[in-house]
């Protein structure tokens, strides 16, 4: 309770927007909320933080991220979005050519603009319908319910935390006895 209220209010605010920012911003953060679940949780200052994010049933920062660019394409799909929104992605069954239609294998997908710059690529005009193209459970895509999808996503991005660590640290000080 004490970290939603005091930590995760100020990192989804705007997190659509400002999850194009460079890497460095990203990583900065993310290392601020590994700090935060360690002193939450009275764990070593260089304890690993995935098992915690498990076991408190929160969500790191880049999974944080994918969930809502996930959320935000799952209600522009269901048409809950305003309706400015409608026409900002397009799928690709709606290329035409002259008076004739050319069908596709991937004619149910967004069409995702090519770009050169990795730096574009982390725009919402690129990242949102990518992230929702690679999300590999169709299960969960295509529930109309929000609530209902959103506690599936959770789970499912949960599910691909562990409790146990691998580390491939030569001396990593919490590996070691």
């Amino acid at each position: 309770m004490l970290y939603y209220s005091l930590i995760h209010c100020y990192l989804i605010y705007g997190i659509q927007v400002w999850s194009c920012a460079p890497n460095f911003i990203i990583n900065d953060l993310f290392k601020k909320q590994k700090i935060a679940i360690r002193l939450l949780s009275n764990s070593k200052y260089n304890a690993h933080t995935e098992p915690l994010f498990k076991t408190f049933d929160i969500l790191p920062l880049p999974s944080l991220i994918q969930y809502f660019k996930l959320q935000f394409m799952q209600q522009f799909q269901q048409k809950f979005l305003p309706e400015i929104f409608h026409e900002t992605w397009l799928y690709n069954n709606v290329r035409e050519i002259g008076e004739n239609a050319i069908v596709l294998r991937n004619n149910d997908q967004f069409r995702v603009p090519f770009s050169r710059i990795a730096m574009v690529d982390k725009m919402p005009l690129i990242s949102f319908p990518a992230n929702w193209e690679k999300f590999p459970d169709e299960n969960i895509k295509f529930i109309r319910n929000k609530i209902e999808f959103n506690e599936k996503l959770k789970t499912y991005l949960l599910k691909q935390l562990s409790y146990t660590v691998n580390c491939v640290r030569l001396f990593c000080p919490s590996c070691s006895t």
